[in-house]
């Protein structure tokens, strides 16, 4: 799995260990980029672990209802990056975390 973006090249991330014994790194999600949602959902949908929630938003788009997609509960993250690959106008940051 590639990181959306990353911090810097010479840190330690935390890792992990594949089923078939390779090594992962874990990609958080840190933020994502609401003044160019396109309200789909398809993040809210990916996310098992709650860690997308809708809110109002001014600039939203008609058909969204003014609401856009945000990173409610970071927190909830298990570092999986579905929902930054999942993003349609790749609005979502991802990225490892430092050890």
């Amino acid at each position: 799995m590639t990181p959306i973006s990353c911090t810097s090249e010479n840190m330690e991330y935390i890792t992990g260990i594949t089923a078939s014994g390779g090594s992962w790194t874990p990609v958080f999600v840190v933020k994502s980029n609401i003044n160019d949602c396109g309200c789909c959902g398809k993040c809210f949908k990916i996310c098992g672990r709650g860690v997308f929630e809708y809110i109002d938003h001014p600039n939203a788009d008609d058909l969204c209802g003014a609401k856009v997609m945000t990173v409610a509960h970071p927190d909830n993250c298990i570092g999986c990056g579905a929902c930054a690959r999942g993003c349609p106008k790749k609005n979502i940051v991802c990225e490892p975390c430092p050890k």
